[in-house]
């Protein structure tokens, strides 16, 4: 049975939507995630989660949206940032076609923090128009909370273009990864202030956001050491990871539309 949305027929379409199924919208970006991940990386672990879960499922999955809000790396090659606004009414735009065709469940699997508030103030606006139910999931943060549990020395590794991302990347499309090129890395305090990532910051120990830009600390981008990555530690946290999706998206059906 097709699951892909966009490889399916018009009548093909038609039978699938027939059967209400849950939809899963992909979203990402185009952003540097150190030197030897690829800038798509956010959508290409979006696209796979969301692919395996709705095989699994019998769930519908649309085409991902592969750009996102990504100001604090425009100072990096290739990243290609959309404005909120933009984000929210593409998002808007899609999850309304569903409603029009019957569509109530939707899961935006969303890889990018940034893109959250862009994508709830969409999901909100369309829910008091034309009800459904919506939930949004961030693959990444997932995989880091079972990553903590599974990987040595995890708080040294992990960060943005670190790990657990490296090591999934290697096992999704490893011939996109450059090894080669990976080298541990950390943001330089700015001032005063340590810098955590482009909205953490701390002063004397207690946090707040200073809307940073990364190339303002930090050369590579890199927060964590990816240098230990393997598609052997990937494979596993990827399983680990479908399987809790599979299992969300079942009890995500049963939500009643309404229901509070």
């Amino acid at each position: 049975m097709k699951t892909e949305l966009a490889r399916m027929t018009w009548k093909e379409a038609e039978e699938a939507l027939s059967a209400r199924p849950v939809a899963l919208l992909p979203v990402g970006s185009l952003e540097q995630n150190g030197p030897q991940c690829p800038l798509a990386t956010d959508t290409l672990v979006a696209d796979h989660f969301a692919r395996r879960v709705a095989e699994a499922t019998g769930s519908l999955l649309l085409p991902p949206i592969g750009y996102g809000c990504s100001q604090a790396f425009q100072g990096f090659a290739g990243t290609i940032s959309l404005h909120p606004e933009t984000l929210a009414r593409v998002v808007a735009d899609v999850l309304g076609g569903l409603r029009r065709q019957g569509v109530e469940h939707v899961l935006v699997v969303n890889n990018h923090g940034p893109n959250e508030g862009a994508i709830e103030q969409a999901i909100r606006e369309l829910r008091a128009r034309s009800g459904g139910v919506f939930a949004i999931v961030w693959p990444s943060q997932v995989l880091q909370q079972m990553a903590a549990a599974s990987l040595p020395a995890f708080e040294q590794v992990r960060g943005h273009g670190g790990e657990p991302m490296t090591s999934v990347m290697l096992a999704i499309a490893p011939d996109a990864v450059r090894m080669d090129l990976a080298a541990a890395g950390r943001l330089s305090d700015l001032g005063a202030f340590q810098v955590e990532a482009s909205m953490r910051a701390r002063f004397r120990k207690h946090p707040l956001n200073l809307c940073v830009d990364i190339d303002q600390v930090s050369a590579s981008g890199i927060t964590g050491d990816p240098t230990g990555a393997s598609a052997q530690r990937g494979a596993p946290l990827l399983e680990q990871l479908v399987a809790w999706g599979i299992e969300l998206v079942r009890a995500f059906r049963a939500v009643a539309p309404g229901q509070r």
